[in-house]
């Protein structure tokens, strides 16, 4: 098995994995598990050193569960080259199975985070903070139990700093004693105290009071207690139960609770007692003043209340009347104002009622205002029109009178070569020459016949004069006479013509609508006027022609433009019918505008005056509006000063009643300061008797105790003596016992070894071997003992406790204290 590299497992149905399948294999390099049923592969299911080993690991058409604990297998491939080892079929063929949602789906597109796989149990996590909180509460107590004194400390401390935060002092201090502490022990811990606690202390830099070294000489040990006790800060009681057995230590327990009167005097608590009675009674006195003041303060501020709460009374009674007189003002002024809404309301419904008689009136005007304007378009459509018309034929005019011109030229040319060839062309010349004109610089020929358009009037009337001048064959200083007079009355008749356009401008639309169609009707009567004198002049000119031209070629060009004359004639004739039926309708809308005209206007100054009439009616409404408005914000500020006034004496009535409930609660602080004065006159009047009496007796007991103070020392200074040698001789007499027993529990031992053993060497040797043993270490027991532990007297061979110190058991073997480096010491036994 060790030595096998490849092991082929495909389909043998298997559905987990486990590392005893592959186990102990290291020298193996392909595994094929491809065709079975694993679900899951985890880190369970290889050793480590495997995946590092193997080459080829095909894993191919398993059923695979693509939930958390596929993880560490998809972590892995990831992470490492194990994609590498899985070949081709990576990751075609690693196909999910389980859960549905994810059936089909690639094991390579699964993606499972922490969160989701690691989800926290609820269970256990109550668990887990029920056994926390448990657990912190027993460490809480077993810490509260363990630090009850370091907790006190701690609340002594705080309640000490709170108190001097609040102004508190300290009584006193260790500067004010001449000793830190006094140490109360009894004789059989005296080692101990002086070996181990007054050390601690006095490295400390505290000044300790000890028995027999700080004691005067000659003085009594009861006295010599007292005294430095008075001069101790502290007292270190050690207790043990030495010191419970001792009744000389009980006795200075007694003599601690119960210090003598000479002491307490002398005492710093004492003096500063008697400091702070004397303060507080300066105090009291103080008080009892202060007292008196505030009681004729209060008397004053009474008086002065009752005084105060009168005016305010009689203010409010002056304000309510102010009120009413307001309220009715107002209301006169509001009844006033409805009269006046009512009448201006029945008058707005009059101007109502008649706007609706009117207003179907008004409709109907304007609806025949709109046909006749609809009408008024018609006929601008239509005369535009006939402008179209009317340039049209003209251009066809000017072609025809171009042709004429070309006609007479050669016609004329003609003539001239006949002329030439016979001599009875004369009259041809004569007849010919009377149209043909010399052309100068300033006069117009024929050929600018064709430049005429239908722009403008004074255009077609210098045309008729060219005409004319042709005919008459007049000088050019004469045709500049007359076209000066001509330009003088276009100018004339220009500033005519913008006189006319500025009315037009400033009239109304139906009047503008009324002088376009005059302005239309009168153009159209000038072009037909122009268009008659053109007619006749191309028939003169056609008379002429006929006379000028004699070639067949001339007969057959007056005889097309006789054809194209007929026409135009024919044409002329459509235009004049047209022209008079337009004059005709012209004339109808016309006299039917006027008509319309008037009747708008008598309906124009109807609505004028009814509009004024309503203007009216709507002014003194807006009047009445204002007004009313006036009045309104009137009532309201007159409301918000009531309503001020109402709330500023609602306030003087709390601030009354909060005055009286001051009033009662001083009334009641002044009974009861005054009960508690009584009581305080009563006791203090007692304790000053208490204090005579108590001096007097003090007095006597003074005299009493002086006696027994000096018997008591005298019986004090025998008992003591007595009780020294007592002492004394009760220690010789136990120790004497204590070695008496010893030593004859050793000769009965001896003796009966003796006789069990029935030779005495024998229990010699014995007694000899126990006593080697003794010496010998007990850890080790091997080498002698010859080192000491200082915390607890135990003997051992130095050896035993070096090891221990260096392999850190740093505890006895027989009492497991601690020891340090410095707690062991040879021991020399000779």
């Amino acid at each position: 098995m060790p030595h096998i590299e490849l092991l082929t497992l495909h389909g043998n149905e298997l559905e987990l994995l486990k590392q005893s399948i592959v186990e102990n294999v290291s020298s193996m390099r392909e595994l094929y598990l491809d065709g079975n049923n694993i679900h899951v592969i985890n880190e369970k299911s290889f050793q480590s050193y495997l995946l590092k080993s193997l080459h080829v690991l095909e894993l191919s058409g398993n059923q695979f569960q693509c939930t958390c604990e596929i993880k560490w297998f998809l972590d892995t491939i990831r992470s490492t080259n194990l994609s590498i080892k899985l070949k081709k079929n990576w990751p075609k063929f690693y196909i999910c199975h389980y859960p549905d949602n994810l059936q089909k789906s690639l094991l390579a597109d699964y993606f499972p985070t922490t969160a989701e796989c690691n989800p926290l149990n609820i269970v256990s996590m109550i668990i887990i903070t029920a056994c926390s909180s448990v657990l912190l509460l027993l460490v809480c107590v077993i810490m509260t139990f363990n630090c009850q004194i370091n907790i006190k400390n701690v609340v002594y401390l705080f309640r000490l700093k709170q108190r001097i935060k609040n102004g508190y002092f300290s009584l006193e201090s260790s500067n004010d004693f001449e000793f830190d502490a006094f140490v109360v022990y009894c004789d059989a811990d005296r080692l101990w105290v002086h070996g181990v606690l007054l050390k601690h202390l006095e490295n400390s830099n505290l000044n300790i009071c000890v028995h027999h070294r700080d004691f005067d000489v000659g003085d009594t040990i009861m006295n010599n207690i007292g005294k430095y006790m008075a001069k101790s800060w502290k007292i270190i009681v050690v207790l043990s139960n030495n010191f419970a057995k001792s009744e000389w230590c009980q006795w200075e327990i007694d003599l601690l609770m119960h210090l003598p009167e000479e002491v307490i005097v002398d005492t710093t608590e004492y003096k500063c007692l008697q400091s702070q009675f004397s303060v507080l009674y300066n105090d009291a006195l103080q008080i009892r003043t202060s007292l008196s003041e505030t009681r004729n303060l209060l008397m004053t501020s009474k008086n002065t209340h009752l005084r105060h709460l009168e005016q305010l009374e009689s203010d409010e009674l002056d304000s309510q009347k102010r009120l009413r007189a307001e309220c009715i003002q107002l209301e006169d002024a509001l009844a006033q104002v409805r009269k006046e809404y009512e009448m201006l309301r029945i008058e707005f419904e009059q101007t109502l009622a008649q706007n609706e008689q009117t207003g179907p009136i008004n409709q109907e005007m304007r609806n025949l205002i709109q046909s006749l304007q609809k009408h008024n378009q018609q006929l601008k459509a239509e005369s535009s029109r006939n402008r179209r018309r009317y340039k049209e034929t003209l251009t066809e005019l000017n072609k025809l009178k171009a042709e004429v011109a070309a006609a007479e030229q050669k016609s004329a040319e003609n003539s001239a070569k006949n002329s030439q060839n016979a001599p009875g062309s004369k009259e041809v010349e004569g007849i010919s020459a009377t149209p043909s004109v010399p052309k100068t610089p300033g006069t117009p020929t024929k050929t600018d016949t064709p430049e005429l358009t239908s722009s403008s009037s004074q255009d077609k009337d210098d045309d008729k004069d060219e005409f004319e001048y042709r005919e008459k064959g007049k000088t050019d200083i004469e045709v500049i006479k007359e076209l000066r007079t001509q330009l003088k009355i276009s100018q004339a008749s220009q500033r005519e013509l913008k006189l006319l356009l500025d009315m037009y401008k400033s009239a109304p639309k139906e009047q503008r609508d009324k002088t376009q169609l005059m302005g239309a009707e009168k153009k159209l009567r000038h072009e037909n006027e122009d268009l008659k004198v053109q007619l006749k002049r191309m028939q003169e000119n056609e008379k002429r022609d006929r006379r000028k031209l004699a070639e067949d070629e001339a007969i057959l060009k007056i005889i097309k433009m006789e054809k194209t004359i007929s026409e135009l004639s024919k044409n002329l004739s459509t235009q004049k019918q047209r022209e008079e039926a337009l004059l005709n309708e012209m004339e109808v809308t016309g006299q039917a505008f006027e008509d319309m005209q008037e009747q708008n206007l008598r309906l124009m100054q109807q609505l004028k005056e009814k509009d004024d009439a309503n203007f009216k009616l709507m002014s003194e409404r807006i009047k009445s509006n204002q007004i009313q408005k006036l009045l309104r914000e009137e009532k309201e500020v007159l409301a918000e000063q009531v309503a001020t006034l109402q709330t500023q004496v609602e306030a003087q009535m709390l601030v009354v009643r909060n005055l009286e409930e001051k009033e009662q609660v001083l009334q009641n602080a002044l009974s009861t300061a005054e009960k508690e004065l009584g009581f305080t006159q009563q006791s203090m009047e007692m304790h000053k008797r208490k204090a005579v009496e108590s001096s007097q007796t003090a007095a006597d007991l003074k005299l009493h105790l002086d006696k027994y103070q000096a018997q008591l020392k005298e019986a004090q200074v025998s008992v003591a003596e007595k009780t020294g040698a007592l002492e004394q001789q009760s220690f010789k007499r136990n120790r004497l016992q204590e070695e008496i027993a010893k030593l004859l529990q050793r000769k009965l031992e001896r003796s009966k070894k003796i006789e069990m053993a029935g030779a005495a060497d024998e229990v010699l040797m014995a007694e000899i071997a126990e006593y080697k043993e003794q010496l010998t270490c007990p850890s080790c027991k091997v080498n002698r003992k010859d080192a000491v532990l200082t915390k607890c007297f135990h003997v051992f061979c130095l050896e035993c406790l070096k090891t221990r110190y260096e392999t850190r058991q740093r505890k006895c073997p027989k009492c497991n204290a601690g020891f340090g480096a410095n707690d062991y010491h040879r021991l020399y036994i000779s």
